[in-house]
């Protein structure tokens, strides 16, 4: 419907003009990713994703996010002034054109957002950010890890990695999520959230062990008999490293998406419950997919292991984010 509800205060004079300056930050952010694509394509020695993400990217990440989010709380503060100058007043909440429909479909859902949770958005936009970080950065240099032969890559089998990863590794995710479910009954949401941003974050350092020839690894399967039992199947030594380690990275993974879900499902609004969840939920990749070409770049000059430590320290943004809002939903609870 065209039924403007929030900001049907607001003349539609500033109205169009905040949906052309999303749209003109937004179509700047994307001109400026697909520009560094052309460059690299054509001269990749001299293009540095690294250096991409460090001077470009938190340009990218405050065209596509922050003007949405201080343009939204604009509007939001405009509409509750009494003294707003009105025009057009009769026919400005009902609204057929263009503008008006870009409007309700993108910022509308992010003013309700705003309009209810106030500054807690500050605490709730970094969190969306940085909590999948950990598993999505580098998941397009998962197989390069698993069967490669250089920067400390294990040089496995496609088969191999078919039983670690498609097998065993989906069994792990179901089981995660499953045991993540179960938590949230028993302990509440946003503890498990806070323990599926750690876990989520830990399970690097076994990543790294395997890249530095997984001494630690190798202690663990011995102080467990575990390795005994991979030898009983006939699974030799260094796939069962492999095993263990994708296997409680997607128990870890599974328990931070149950939580990540059912947090973001409590959060919006069920009037506007696609588009806020959609937006959330892209926010949760968007880093990741950012920091992907820069990631490449860290194996390539220090190997998987430096990549994997630096993965698990950017983790711990999302476990600092969602320890607060924890605190902040505590707080709220008990008043």
């Amino acid at each position: 419907h065209n039924q403007i509800r929030q900001g049907a205060n607001l003349p539609p004079r500033i109205r169009n003009i905040a949906i052309i300056v999303i749209l003109i930050a937004w179509g700047y952010a994307f001109y400026v990713l697909g520009d560094f694509m052309m460059a690299v394509i054509s001269d990749s020695e001299n293009n540095s994703s690294r250096q991409f993400i460090r001077k470009q990217g938190p340009m990218v990440i405050a065209l596509t996010v922050l003007s949405l989010g201080v343009i939204a709380a604009l509007l939001t503060w405009l509409n509750g002034r009494p003294n707003l100058e009105q025009e057009d007043k009769a026919t400005s909440p009902q609204q057929s054109g263009v503008l008006d429909i870009l409007y309700i479909a993108i910022l509308e859902p992010m003013m309700e957002l705003v309009g209810r949770l106030k500054w807690a958005v500050l605490i709730i936009l970094p969190l969306a950010l940085s909590y999948r970080f950990t598993d999505t950065i580098w998941g397009s240099h998962a197989y390069a890890f698993y069967m490669g032969e250089n920067f400390g890559a294990l040089g496995h089998s496609l088969t191999e990695v078919g039983l670690a990863s498609k097998t065993i590794g989906v069994i792990a995710t179901i089981f995660g999520v499953l045991v993540g479910g179960l938590a949230m009954m028993k302990f509440g949401r946003m503890p498990i959230l806070v323990i599926g941003a750690f876990v989520a974050a830990i399970t690097n350092f076994l990543f790294m062990d395997l890249a530095l020839e997984a001494h630690y690894m190798d202690a663990f399967l011995s102080f467990t008999h575990l390795g005994d039992v991979y030898g009983y199947f006939h699974i030799d030594h260094k796939l069962g490293r492999l095993i263990t380690a994708i296997a409680a990275e997607n128990v870890a993974v599974g328990l931070a998406s149950a939580a990540s879900v059912a947090y973001l499902s409590s959060i919006v609004n069920k009037e506007y419950a696609v588009v806020q969840y959609a937006l959330l939920v892209s926010l949760v990749f968007l880093l990741g997919v950012l920091g992907r070409g820069a990631i490449g770049e860290i194996i390539q000059e220090e190997g998987f292991a430096r990549a994997f430590v630096l993965s698990a320290w950017m983790g711990g943004v999302a476990v600092v984010f969602a320890t607060l809002e924890w605190i902040r939903q505590a707080k709220l609870a008990r008043s």
